[in-house]
């Protein structure tokens, strides 16, 4: 499976921020990053974060 993501998209740019904060074991700041990343995907009804 090949599945690209758009790089500048905020709701990506989030999780990819909040794995590595828990890749580094900063379990409470990923955890914030991910929240935020579910607010900004459930307000913007992110559609379109796969680039087709």
């Amino acid at each position: 499976m090949n599945i690209k993501f758009d790089q500048n998209n905020v709701v990506i740019k989030l999780c990819i921020s909040g794995m590595i904060m828990e890749d580094g074991g900063n379990v409470e700041g990923a955890t914030k990053m991910f929240h935020q990343a579910w607010h900004e995907a459930t307000k913007e009804k992110e559609e379109n974060a796969f680039i087709k």
